[in-house]
């Protein structure tokens, strides 16, 4: 880990130091990250996952699966 008296000195240890699973992406020598979703957004996909579900149950056509 970095401190004051001994920072990062390349993008490259900047993003080394970063935590596993950090969703990010380096563009232009610049770290972007995602924003979470708001809570619309979890509502919606939880509304489009049970409608899908029920509907494959019914029709006994296969599994729906979330992905993070």
């Amino acid at each position: 880990m970095f401190d004051v008296l001994h920072p990062p000195r390349t993008m490259y240890e900047v993003w080394e130091s970063l935590p596993e699973g950090t969703w990010c992406q380096l563009v232009n020598n610049t770290l972007v990250t995602s924003p979470s979703p708001l809570d619309v957004h979890q509502v919606i996909l939880n509304e489009i996952n049970v409608n899908l579900t029920l509907y494959v149950r019914k029709t006994k056509i296969g599994y729906v699966r979330i992905s993070p």
